[in-house]
């Protein structure tokens, strides 16, 4: 149950759980030290064991390519059947049919010349780097891919940047999950208010 705050009678402060946004250290994303990583490690060096992988920014050459990416994803998702898949689909390829405009980078991740993951981000503010979009072929199954992915954003994209804002979770038990597991320096935490 949400914590709700009553103010003078006329509205209400609602703790939006699902909607704070996770924080990183772009450090530790890099360089996954400490025994709080250990199964991250674990993902991703079975990962490294069994994909030969390179990573790269994003650039115009890419674009269709990830674009192929995304419609294969959508299509196993079926997002033609969910509202909200589609709409994501739909914001995804206008950022990146527009990426440059909109000061976006990525990084891309590959395997023998085809794409396999790709990240979309953009910068926040001097010290932060948000990632707004993160995909992993889900046909076959990469075991430790979104792991690979994600130290490649921080390694690559976040170079530079102190934190990698990741956002949030959409009260969805599996990604708060994955979330938490990649150990978030803070969240920014979000309300509604209602008014009566």
């Amino acid at each position: 149950m949400p914590d709700i705050k009553q103010l003078g009678g006329s509205f209400e402060i609602i703790d939006d759980r699902g909607n704070w946004d996770y924080v990183y250290r772009t450090v530790n994303l890099s360089t996954l030290e400490g025994p709080g990583y250990a199964d991250f490690r674990k993902k991703l060096s079975r990962f490294n064991r069994d994909h030969d992988v390179q990573y790269g920014m994003l650039d115009d050459t890419l674009v269709d390519g990830v674009l192929s990416l995304q419609d294969d994803w959508c299509n196993l998702r079926g997002c033609t059947e969910s509202e909200g898949l589609s709409k994501e689909n739909a914001a995804i390829k206008d950022a990146l049919e527009h990426w440059k405009q909109l000061g976006f980078s990525g990084c891309v991740m590959q395997e023998q010349g085809r794409i396999i993951a790709y990240t979309l981000g953009e910068w926040l503010n001097p010290r932060t780097i948000v990632c707004h979009v993160e995909k992993v072929n889900p046909r076959p199954s990469f075991f430790g891919a979104y792991q690979a992915i994600a130290k490649g954003f921080a390694d690559h994209c976040a170079a530079g940047f102190d934190f990698i804002n990741r956002e949030q979770d959409i009260g969805e038990p599996g990604l708060r999950r994955a979330k938490e597991s990649y150990k978030p320096a803070y969240m920014v935490k979000k309300f509604k208010v209602l008014f009566k």
